[in-house]
């Protein structure tokens, strides 16, 4: 679950759209927290309320020297572009339509790598950040769903 917010996100400082809030108080597009590898969702703890992005003040400092290269703004949690010599860093929100994505999961994690527009043509499976998201949202609902049915379904070991 989101919620359509008119605060300012805690990443790219913008406002408007679906966002959760943090566990300090503050709210985060439910994109931008998409492709920043240090927050997670955490455990639902009952079926009403919402839950909470985890692991923002670890952002914040881990990439604090980052500046935005697109809205060239210094603050919020940047990310860079995943080629390996690549120094490119924006928010995830200012680069949503020029950027590109590939998304994996496996068992155990989901894997969003970005790229910059220089770089966008090195991943085959690369897709707009915008399919990216909505594939990474289907995967967190069906994660919640999955974890709502082991709560009310518990197994008999």
């Amino acid at each position: 679950k989101y919620i359509l917010s008119y605060q300012f996100c805690v990443s790219c400082n913008q406002n408007g759209g679906p966002m959760y809030e943090t566990k300090e108080g503050k709210w985060i597009h439910s994109f931008c927290m998409a492709f920043i590898s240090e927050l997670q969702l955490s455990e639902l703890n009952d079926d009403i309320s919402p839950p909470i992005v985890i692991g923002v003040h670890d952002a914040q400092y881990r990439r604090k020297c980052l500046n935005c290269l697109v809205c060239s703004k210094s603050g919020g949690i940047c990310v860079m572009c995943s080629h390996p010599s690549c120094m490119f860093a924006a928010h995830p929100f200012c680069c949503r339509n020029e950027w590109s994505a590939a998304f994996s999961l496996d068992q155990t994690e989901v894997l969003f790598q970005i790229f910059c527009p220089d770089h966008s043509s090195s991943k085959n499976n690369s897709h707009n950040l915008g399919q990216a998201i909505k594939s990474y949202l289907q995967y967190l609902f069906r994660q919640r769903v999955q974890q709502r049915y082991n709560r009310t379904h518990p197994s008999s070991s």
